[in-house]
């Protein structure tokens, strides 16, 4: 009896899977990083990761090392990006937004996938349920619909007795038209107007300002789909000769001169990824890490811009702020 014992209890540590860490294997896991921007716009992020990924003892080059992959703006190249991911067998994709992340998804069944999105994970059908998504598949959503709402409260203190707004978005991305439904709601229960200008193109956001005129908008909120196109500085370039007061999904809007930015942080997406990226390949399934959904919002506002456009930032609303 003893003899069957031993023999058995040989038998399931046999069976029982070994996590290996990277210096018992030798070499680093490999993590596939898939995006649809341009790698200059998306660099902040990439390197917020890394600075994230460091912290929990995971270097690149020497514990973890990258395969990036970046549409530049071209969303149908995703799923051939996916598939190079696949086939190369790395032990994580992080997928940045939900094309990618159905793409990611599109070619692999088996590779855990982390999501950092702006829409909605359980609705877009990546995951089952948002608190046990099942499947090879979590992450974060890192954009509540109150986000929007935000942003034009914001915009409106910097703006006082403005009646005319715009949001500056793609139809097609399901986050955008998210907000911009929110916006409308908002919009109409303060007797304001709230009108779209849909942009799916890098040519269309630079055809957009002439309505914004014609229109007479006296505020703009940008959509987060603008970073697609890697044209931070064009957006604001436009904004700021068009002398329209605008409110941009991230820091770096303002940092090249945008008025004021209400958005997640750089920082902030790269620890939540990070922290997902580590559990997994600490050995958890990501069908049993429920999906994030992000509440931090980091607000910058570039007060020289401010001065140029004549307006008066509210004590309190500077003092919520990172000023640049």
């Amino acid at each position: 009896m003893r003899r069957l014992l031993i023999i058995c209890a040989l038998l399931v540590a046999l069976a029982a899977p070994v996590q290996v860490r990277p210096e018992q294997a030798g070499k680093p896991y490999r993590i596939g990083y898939l995006t649809p921007w341009y790698s200059t716009s998306n660099a902040a992020l990439r390197l917020a990761l890394l600075d994230a990924l460091r912290a929990r003892g995971l270097r690149e080059g020497e514990e973890v090392v990258f395969e990036s992959r970046y549409a530049d703006g071209r969303f149908e190249q995703l799923g051939e990006l996916a598939a190079q991911l696949a086939q190369l067998r790395v032990d994580v994709i992080v997928a940045l937004s939900i094309p990618a992340g159905l793409a990611a998804r599109g070619a692999t069944s088996t590779i855990p996938i982390v999501v950092a999105a702006n829409g909605d994970l359980a609705e877009s059908g990546l995951v089952a349920d948002a608190a046990r998504p099942g499947g090879n598949v979590t992450g974060v959503q890192l954009v509540r619909p109150e986000l929007a709402v935000r942003q034009l409260e914001i915009l409106a203190q910097l703006v006082p007795g403005a009646t005319r707004f715009a949001y500056l978005g793609n139809p097609d991305i399901p986050s955008d038209v998210a907000l911009f439904r929110v916006l409308e709601g908002r919009a109409a229960a303060a007797r304001v107007a709230m009108h779209l200008l849909p942009a799916k193109s890098e040519s269309d956001y630079r055809a957009v300002f002439p309505r914004v005129t014609e229109q007479h908008i006296q505020g703009l909120i940008v959509g987060a789909s603008v970073a697609v196109w890697d044209v931070a500085r064009s957006i604001v370039r436009h904004t700021a000769q068009n002398k329209v007061p605008a409110i941009y999904p991230g820091r770096e809007f303002v940092e090249a001169g945008g008025l004021v930015s209400y958005f997640v942080s750089a920082s902030q997406q790269g620890q939540l990824v990070a922290a997902y990226v580590d559990r997994i390949l600490k050995g958890a399934r990501p069908g049993d890490l429920p999906v994030e959904l992000n509440g931090r919002y980091e607000l910058t506002i570039n007060l020289r811009t401010a001065r140029t456009l004549g307006l008066t930032i509210p004590p309190a609303l500077r003092a919520q702020a990172a000023d640049r």
